[in-house]
C-alpha cells in the first residue's frame, strides 16, 4: 500500500458547540459511556459544555434488569492449575498460557446457554488462538483440541471478520445455529463489528467473555498524536483535559464496558458476563482494581474467585 493521509478530530468538543449552542438542551445518554471522565474531557474544549454542563456531573442510572437476572465474576486463575491469569504481551507468547485460556473459555461455553461472544484484544492475538486451539493434539492421547471442545460445546463458531462484506453472512451462520437450539460462539475483538452497532437480544447473546485488558496499541500514530495532543492542551491550562496516558488507559476501559453491553438488552434479558483477567480483581498479587472502571450499575454485582471448575 502506498502513503495515506489520515485526518483524526483531537477535540470533540469543537463539533459539539456547532450545535450545543443553538439547543436549549442536550441530552447525551448511552449505555456505554463508561468511563464517564473520558467522555468530560473530549468535550472539555466546549463552551457550551464548559458553561451548561449540570454543576453535579453526569447521571449514571442503574441498570432495569434485578440483580438476580445477571452473574458478573473476574476470574484472577485459571480453574485448572490455579495459575494467575494475566493478559499481557509475555504471556499471549506462552504456549501454555494459550492452551489454558482456550479449556477455560471451552468450559464457560458448556455452562452458559445460547449464544456467547467472547472478545480478544487484537485481531493478531484472536488469529493466534484461533490457530494455537485448531493445532491436532498427539495420536493415540485420546484428549480432545481446545477447538473440538469448543465445537462440542456450541453448534458454530463463528469468527469476527474483518471485511465488513463477511459480516452478514457471519452474523447468519451464528444467528441460524443460536436458533436452532444448539448455541453459537461468536470470537471477537474489542471495537471491532461485533462489539458495536448490532442488538444481541435474549438468547442470541446469554454471555459475554471478555479476555484481558485492551490497551490501544502504544506505537499507532494516531494514538501516539492523540496523547500528545491531550498533554499539551493540558500543559496549556486547558481545564478537564485528561493526561494523555490517563486518556490512553480509559480507551481500554470502555471498550470492555461497550463489550460488555452486549448482553442485557432489556428489562427481562438475563445473562452472565465474565472478565477474564487478574487485573479485574479487587485482591491479590496481580490485582489493579480495574472494576472501579465498570459502570457503575456493575461494580457491586461482580464476584470474584481464584479457582473455578466446571
Amino acid at each position: 500500500a502506498g502513503p495515506a493521509f489520515s485526518a483524526w478530530l483531537m477535540s470533540p468538543g469543537v463539533i459539539f458547540d456547532t450545535f450545543a449552542v443553538q439547543a436549549r438542551t442536550v441530552v447525551l445518554a448511552s449505555g456505554t459511556l463508561a468511563p464517564l471522565c473520558a467522555l468530560g474531557s473530549e468535550l472539555a474544549p466546549s463552551a457550551a459544555f464548559a458553561s451548561r454542563a449540570q454543576a453535579e456531573g453526569p447521571l449514571e442510572a442503574a441498570h432495569v434488569v434485578a440483580p438476580n437476572q445477571v452473574v458478573v465474576a473476574a476470574l484472577a486463575r485459571f480453574p485448572g492449575s490455579a495459575r494467575p491469569l494475566v493478559g499481557t504481551f509475555e504471556n499471549w507468547r506462552k504456549p501454555e498460557f494459550v492452551e489454558e485460556l482456550g479449556c477455560t473459555i471451552s468450559g464457560l461455553m458448556q455452562t452458559i446457554p445460547g449464544g456467547v461472544l467472547c472478545f480478544f484484544p487484537s485481531y493478531a492475538v484472536l488469529d493466534a488462538c484461533v490457530a494455537a486451539w485448531q493445532r491436532p493434539v498427539g495420536l493415540g492421547s485420546g484428549a480432545l483440541s481446545v477447538w473440538a471442545r469448543l465445537e462440542g460445546a456450541k453448534g458454530a463458531i463463528v469468527m469476527e471478520p474483518r471485511s465488513s462484506e463477511d459480516l452478514p453472512s457471519a452474523r447468519k451462520a451464528f444467528v441460524d445455529a443460536v436458533r436452532v437450539g444448539r448455541g453459537a460462539a461468536c470470537l471477537a475483538v474489542y471495537r471491532g463489528k461485533m462489539s458495536e452497532g448490532l442488538s444481541f437480544d435474549d438468547d442470541l447473546c446469554r454471555g459475554v467473555i471478555c479476555v484481558g485488558v485492551p490497551y490501544p496499541q502504544a506505537r499507532d500514530p494516531i494514538i501516539v498524536a492523540k496523547r500528545r495532543w491531550n498533554d499539551a492542551q493540558r500543559a496549556g491550562g486547558l481545564a478537564g483535559m485528561l493526561a494523555g496516558d490517563r486518556w490512553y488507559e480509559l480507551q481500554a476501559y470502555r471498550a470492555v464496558n461497550q463489550a460488555l453491553g452486549r448482553c442485557m438488552r432489556h428489562r427481562f434479558d438475563y445473562g452472565a458476563l465474565v472478565l477474564l483477567d487478574a487485573r479485574w480483581a479487587g485482591q491479590g498479587e496481580c490485582s489493579r482494581g480495574l472494576r472501579r472502571h465498570l459502570a457503575k450499575w456493575l461494580q457491586p454485582l461482580v464476584e470474584e474467585g481464584d479457582a473455578w471448575s466446571w
